[in-house]
């Protein structure tokens, strides 16, 4: 059974941990080895992470099993002032894909969501991604496309994806 819990900054070197271990793996078809490596240290150093969970205020989640952590996401509300949450992260172990952790995780997003009052999470999401198809299954739509340049020499290439929260009937069909 996967438990979902709140992240604290003392999580931050078990969320790098993380990263470091899936973003090999799930991008290997997608982005470069060097851009990989790039956007680990960009965005999961230790010093990364305990920003955005404190200067950002990004909620970050992780997902445990019995054998431990597996999986973590991160979430800003009302982003960009407006009343539309920001999926920033959602990864879980390669070996645990399809076990309903990275749908447990969404559902806890959701769900933090509509307690602040927004009616709306979006998400960005490499184009080549297979995450795609895992959103589109989640009632997410592609609202349009968008690239930006991250330093370094790379560009992220990304569709945005959203959907509409207005209340427990719009978790129906989460997973369907």
């Amino acid at each position: 059974m996967t438990r979902i819990r709140k992240a604290t900054t003392s999580d931050v070197r078990l969320i790098g941990d993380l990263a470091r271990t899936i973003w090999p793996k799930v991008y290997a078809d997608v982005i470069t080895e060097g851009q990989i490596a790039y956007m680990l240290v960009r965005m999961y150093s230790d010093a990364a992470l305990a920003a955005q969970m404190t200067v950002l205020r990004h909620a970050f989640l992780i997902a445990e099993m019995e054998e431990g952590p597996n999986g973590f996401a991160s979430c800003e509300h009302h982003h960009g002032g407006s009343r539309t949450t920001r999926l920033h992260k959602l990864y879980v172990l390669p070996d645990h894909h399809g076990l309903g952790i990275g749908q447990a995780l969404l559902t806890q997003v959701l769900w933090m969501a509509l307690e602040q009052s927004d009616e709306r999470i979006d998400l960005t999401v490499n184009k080549r991604n297979r995450a795609v198809g895992f959103y589109e299954r989640q009632g997410f739509r592609i609202t349009h496309d968008q690239e930006v340049d991250i330093g370094g020499g790379y560009v992220m290439d990304d569709h945005v994806m959203a959907r509409n929260i207005t209340g427990q009937d719009q978790f129906a069909d989460v997973g369907s």
